[in-house]
């Protein structure tokens, strides 16, 4: 006789639902898994150090490169001449201003298959989000913090050394002179961002190197906050070549002389090994050939008589953060 059935346990016994099995087929979906940025994007988060361009399956691109033998120049992955997925570029705020846009355009246009992703962030950031996998290529400038050129993690590559500009009230007495150094404007107040920013990290670099500390007293995250103050006499500051100014302002832009002149030097970063990935590569070469333009002046920055921002009937510059 067989033996009698332990009565099963019910709801009512116990206190607490039956569980349910979960099916075994059952996955998450790509949005459950993959990081904010990549749920934007469509895709799924990379799975080695060196993502490159990312194609619609779990693995970068870059990373089947390691394993395949590699496709034909240009090509995002092994044997395909269509780069496809979700590329990333960041960047400080001249460069997402003045190198990052035309980038993306040109890639784009290039590759239709590729979604190309700006982010501006500053150069700490950007660091971070290629060690994290959600950058693809940065442009940064070199700050006391940034991670040493021989940083294992990365790749580091000069792309040019931007001048900085000693921007003064328009009737300053520096403006009557031919030749203007750094430590002229020693004993003036100066104008900086915040403690915390690359661009006060810069000035007071520079300042150092001139043999001098500058008596920081004022803050303005903008060019325009800025270049408002020294128009009405409250300080000096420094803005990049690059950074314009709006002919609002009663300013005197000065290129400076020395050895050295001061420059904010802008790197281009990737993870270590990504440079050789044909997609990055070919966002390197558009980066380098925007800066020849940008940067083509032939006097270098160097003795330089003053240029007057907001002369009588002239309009000039525009744009522009200190705090990069």
């Amino acid at each position: 006789m067989p033996p009698a059935r332990a009565p099963r346990r019910t709801w009512r016994r116990t206190g607490a639902p039956p569980r349910r099995p979960r099916p075994r087929a059952w996955t998450p979906g790509c949005g459950a898994i993959a990081p904010a940025p990549a749920r934007r994007c469509g895709t799924q988060a990379p799975s080695g150090p060196a993502r490159g361009a990312r194609t619609a399956g779990p693995r970068s691109a870059a990373g089947r490169d390691r394993r395949r033998r590699p496709g034909p120049p240009g090509s995002a992955r092994g044997g395909s001449a269509t780069p496809s997925g979700c590329f990333t570029l960041c960047g400080f705020s001249t460069a997402s201003t003045q190198l990052l846009p035309p980038t993306a355009v040109t890639l784009q246009h290039r590759h239709p298959h590729l979604a190309v992703r700006l982010v501006q962030a500053d150069p700490a950031e950007c660091f971070e989000l290629l060690e994290m996998g959600e950058a693809d290529l940065a442009l940064v400038m070199v700050t006391t913090t940034s991670p040493p050129l021989g940083d294992a993690r990365f790749d580091q590559q000069l792309l040019v050394d931007d001048p900085l500009d000693l921007v003064v009230p328009v009737n300053h007495p520096l403006t009557s002179r031919e030749r203007v150094t750094l430590a002229d404007a020693a004993r003036e107040q100066w104008i900086v961002s915040r403690p915390e920013s690359a661009y006060h990290q810069l000035t007071v670099a520079a300042c150092v190197t001139a043999e001098f500390t500058p008596n920081l007293v004022h803050q303005a995250d903008e060019w325009e906050t800025g270049a408002a103050m020294v128009s009405q006499e409250l300080g000096v500051t420094l803005v990049p070549r690059r950074g314009r100014l709006s002919p609002e302002w009663s300013v005197t832009r000065i290129r400076l002389s020395g050895e050295p002149v001061p420059a904010r030097r802008i790197v281009a970063a990737t993870r270590r090994g990504a440079s050789n990935h044909p997609v990055v590569a070919e966002a390197l070469e558009i980066v380098r050939a925007r800066c020849e333009i940008l940067y083509s002046d032939p006097t270098g920055g160097t003795a330089s008589p003053p240029q007057t921002t907001n002369p009588p009937q002239t309009t000039n510059h525009s744009e522009g953060e200190i705090s990069t």
